[in-house]
């Protein structure tokens, strides 16, 4: 995401994940949900439900609005989810 917006020629970018899906639905759906449920698996490191550096992901993914990242994680802890809109998700 980083790079794309460095200006690198990225078309595609590639969510590897495990069985927990977290990073990749986000960035499908726009969607995260802190569902405690994360499902053990054979990449114990990969076994999250908030993905590691989510605002900094978000705040890539908003176009650099701390103003709208800092409302989407006062909602996420607050009610344990949240939605981000379509505009954010054309990264």
């Amino acid at each position: 995401i980083l790079a794309r917006a460095m200006g690198l020629p990225i078309r595609t970018l590639f969510a590897c994940v495990n069985a927990n899906d977290v990073l990749h639905s986000l960035l499908q759906t726009g969607h995260l949900d802190s569902n405690p449920n994360a499902v053990p698996t054979l990449a114990p490191s990969m076994d999250i439900v908030v993905p590691y550096n989510l605002e900094r992901i978000l705040f890539l993914m908003s176009g650099r609005d701390q103003a709208k990242v800092r409302a989407w994680m006062t909602r996420w802890k607050k009610e344990g989810k949240v939605q981000l809109g379509g505009e954010e998700r054309a990264i």
